[in-house]
C-alpha cells in the first residue's frame, strides 16, 4: 500500500470515528430527552387520571343535586298546598 493510500484511509477513519463520537452524543442527549418526555407523559397521565376521577366525582355530584332539587321541589309543593289549606280553614 502507497503513502497516500494509508493517509486517505487515515483520514477516512478519522471521519468515521468523528461520526461516531457524533451520533453517541446525539444518542445520548436523545436518550436523556426521552427519559424526560416519559417522565412528562407519566405525569400528565396522572393528571388525566386525576381528572377523570374529578370527573366521575363531579357526574355523582351534580346526580345527588338533580335528586336534592327534585325532592325540593317535592316538599315546596306539599308545603304550598298544606298553607292553601291552612288559609281555607282561617277564612
Amino acid at each position: 500500500m502507497s503513502l497516500d493510500a494509508l493517509d486517505a484511509l487515515e483520514e477516512r477513519i478519522d471521519k468515521a470515528v468523528g461520526t461516531i463520537t457524533q451520533l453517541k452524543k446525539a444518542k445520548d442527549q436523545l436518550e436523556g430527552e426521552n427519559a424526560q418526555l416519559k417522565g412528562q407523559l407519566e405525569t400528565l397521565n396522572k393528571k388525566i387520571k386525576s381528572m377523570e376521577d374529578r370527573g366521575g366525582d363531579l357526574e355523582s355530584l351534580q346526580d345527588e343535586n338533580r335528586q336534592l332539587k327534585g325532592s325540593q321541589e317535592e316538599l315546596k309543593s306539599k308545603l304550598e298546598n298544606i298553607i292553601g289549606k291552612l288559609d281555607k280553614l282561617q277564612q
